[in-house]
């Protein structure tokens, strides 16, 4: 058990952290310039039309000629709100759910993936989540980690609503989020220190060095919390602890610029993170490294890129079964090695000056081999079975894609898109520990299903302040080598069973919106759309156990008052929705922002006819974001939001309930030197109990307490 004595160490004083503090205090220290400089921006106009972005077409395109509904939160953006990881920022967006509410500072990674537009999310998430153009998805598991990412080291964010398969490919069936971090262009650098509630520590720090032939990067942080209680307090009981984590991360960035057409590239990251999850057994700690190189070749009007990439990591986690009362808990599973590793590589050539034609083409592959180890059925604290489980997958595809303009004004986009998914040496072996003999030795037959995709756009901007936008669009996502073979055993008892014969989800969706700019000041888009999920992956509800917990296929023995799911493919379900933003810029200093959807989802069709007319769960039919901010350069910036998350349900037969709530969250920063802020920030102002999750044997979690941070922030 040498992790689990690793994470209750609880050091205070990791060298990585002093290092990045004493490089903080130091003035004459050449610090990190990869964002150029994050002091306050002078006020700009809030019209974004002419925005540029990359994701929804993989060529750089001005917002308004996008037929996308795409969002870009910007650094700006980032400082005005207290969170401290890209989840939490990204909230803000409509159509932007998570899996749960809970933050991701303390959130299991199963429970951070991407619920865009109502769509849903199992322990994968439905939506691609890159950085800079590379998955950031875990391989394995398809969960985000995103506590990777400093806030620090980000220019902006673009979060493409709707089917991005036919660019993207598998994993992009809801929509695309593409972290694009800074491109340094001088030498210099940052470091910011902040301290807050429940002993909560964040450093980060880099530096660069920026010549006209290289630029070399590095960054590190290191973030600790004692964290808080997430099981609601009036269920409580002597088990229930703190949920704590603590990480670390490192990256580095070569560019070379070996001509004047050609650049050569080459990203590196590490990430170390233990938590607990709200009980003494309820340990994880993972491990993730991955490498990246690219060459970018420009001629004219053409750009040639090709990358490479690989990535190893490792979990580990204890799961527990907790007694109704809250009073104790014994192990259950101790999956003491889950490891993965993936390589791929892509090419993408792209022409925006071909007459009225701008074209794009590519092809990408990607391999991942992944497996769990774990002992289970434990009697007297005592495991008695051993379990492997894994497989291996191959995702491959390629698209082309055409942008019209055949008159002043009008852009019409179409994409298409083939692709293979192959997932191959399934295996699941069991022995027993006690007697040394193998009780189980089940290969899995070899999957492989060929997708079509395609997405259809168009877009008019009848004025420079006026533009309409239609797209229809297909889309798939496979099913995750944990999906098909990981067996696990979440909170309050709950069994989830793996199925090896899963087959990927089809979406098929239409949209249409407006964006009206109203003179100067005012930015206004609304967009409707419709969504069909064929074959959706869900934790399927199979029995409940009673009191004194009963065996149920195929999960086993199931504890007290335990739940029994597997994960299966369950029909179809929908999803329609209204999104509407406004952004009104309200003399010098002050901006308003408001973002709101309307998302009612229902199963349509199942084999099961209880799920019928269910609502898809952790779906919320209403939410909404409000933000005032008031920014005087030089002076004081300070921002006061608030956020609304609308009933949902837990679960897929609707039985667990997860009531409204509505949080207020506050920020003000101020410059003390040319290159110094000082700022502070509050999570939920008024110490709302919210609700996030609920489950069997009281298990109610419960969101963000009031949180208060202050810190400095360095830059040169």
């Amino acid at each position: 058990m040498k992790a689990r004595s690793a994470m209750t160490r609880r050091s205070r004083h990791s060298p990585i952290a002093l290092l990045l503090t004493l490089a903080a205090g130091l003035p004459g220290a050449a610090l990190h310039a990869q964002q150029q400089d994050t002091r306050t921006p002078p006020p700009a106009e809030v019209i974004r039309f002419d925005a540029l972005v990359v994701t929804a077409t993989r060529m750089e395109t001005r917002l308004r000629d996008v037929p996308a509904n795409v969002t870009v939160t910007t650094k700006q953006d980032i400082r005005l709100s207290p969170a401290g990881t890209v989840a939490d920022v990204l909230r803000a967006v409509p159509g932007f759910n998570m899996r749960t509410v809970r933050s991701s500072v303390v959130a299991h990674p199963g429970r951070q993936g991407i619920n865009m537009r109502g769509l849903g999310s199992s322990s994968a998430s439905r939506t691609l989540v890159l950085v800079d153009g590379a998955p950031l998805v875990d391989p394995f598991n398809g969960w985000v980690y995103w506590n990777r990412i400093p806030l620090e080291t980000i220019e902006r964010i673009e979060v493409v609503r709707g089917g991005g398969s036919p660019t993207w490919g598998n994993r992009a069936l809801g929509g695309v989020v593409n972290i694009i971090r800074t491109r340094p262009t001088r030498s210099g650098g940052y470091g910011t220190l902040q301290y807050g509630s429940n002993a909560m520590v964040r450093a980060n720090g880099g530096a660069t060095v920026h010549t006209d032939r290289f630029t070399l990067s590095a960054d590190g942080g290191w973030f600790d919390t004692d964290g808080y209680q997430i099981i609601r307090s009036d269920l409580r009981g002597p088990i229930d602890a703190r949920s704590f984590s603590q990480n670390e991360t490192f990256g580095g960035r070569l560019t070379v610029r070996a001509t004047q057409r050609l650049e050569l590239g080459m990203t590196g990251d590490y990430f170390n993170e233990e938590r607990r999850d709200g009980s003494p057994l309820a340990l994880s700690w993972q491990e993730i490294g991955s490498l990246r190189g690219h060459a970018r070749y420009t001629a004219g009007a053409n750009e040639f890129i090709m990358s490479v990439f690989g990535g190893s990591q490792t979990y580990r986690q204890w799961f527990s079964s907790i007694t109704a009362d809250r009073t104790s808990e014994t192990l259950s599973v101790d999956q003491y090695r889950v490891p993965a590793t993936t390589r791929g590589m892509s090419v993408h050539w792209a022409n925006t000056d071909l007459g009225r034609h701008s074209l794009a083409a590519g092809a990408d592959l990607q391999t991942v081999e992944g497996s769990t180890n774990e002992n289970f059925r434990y009697v007297a604290g005592t495991a008695t079975r051993q379990r492997h489980a894994g497989g291996e997958q191959l995702l491959g595809g390629a698209y082309i894609q055409d942008v019209f303009r055949p008159i002043d004004g009008l852009q019409l986009t179409g994409s298409l898109r083939y692709d293979l998914w192959k997932s191959t040496a399934g295996v699941r072996r069991e022995r027993n520990l006690e007697t040394g003999q193998e009780t189980l030795n089940r290969p899995f037959e070899e999957l492989t299903r060929h997708e079509a995709t395609y997405s259809l756009g168009a877009r008019w901007n009848s004025s420079d302040r006026l533009s309409w936008r239609a797209s229809t669009y297909t889309g798939f996502r496979a099913p995750t080598l944990n999906e098909q073979y990981r067996p696990f055993r979440g909170g309050g008892n709950e069994v989830n069973e793996s199925n090896a014969a899963l087959v990927p989800e089809h979406l098929v969706g239409a949209e249409a919106g407006i964006d009206i700019g109203l003179g100067s000041r005012l930015f206004t888009r609304l967009t409707g759309y419709w969504n069909r999920v064929d074959d959706p992956i869900v934790d399927a509800t199979i029995a409940r156990a009673g009191p004194a917990g009963s065996t149920i296929a195929p999960c086993g023995f199931v504890a007290s008052n335990g739940v029994c799911r597997q994960r299966m493919n369950v029909g179809r379900f929908r999803s329609i929705g209204l999104e509407a933003e406004a952004e009104l810029r309200a003399g010098a200093d002050w901006t308003l922002v408001a973002s709101y959807l309307y998302n009612p989802t229902k199963v349509t069709e199942s084999p099961d006819s209880a799920l019928i007319g269910k609502a898809q769960a952790t779906a919320p039919k209403h939410s909404l974001f409000l933000q005032a901010a008031w920014s005087r350069p030089g002076v004081l910036d300070a921002a006061l939001s608030g956020r609304y998350i609308g009933e949902r349900f837990d679960d897929d037969l609707n039985v667990f309930v997860l009531e409204a709530a509505f949080v207020l969250d506050a920020r003000v920063s101020r410059r003390v030197r040319r290159d110094i802020d000082v700022f502070a920030g509050v999570e939920n102002l008024f110490d709302t109990e919210y609700e996030t999750n609920e489950s069997t044997n009281n298990q109610i979690r419960t969101g963000v307490p009031r949180l208060v941070h202050i810190g400095v922030r360095w830059v040169r």
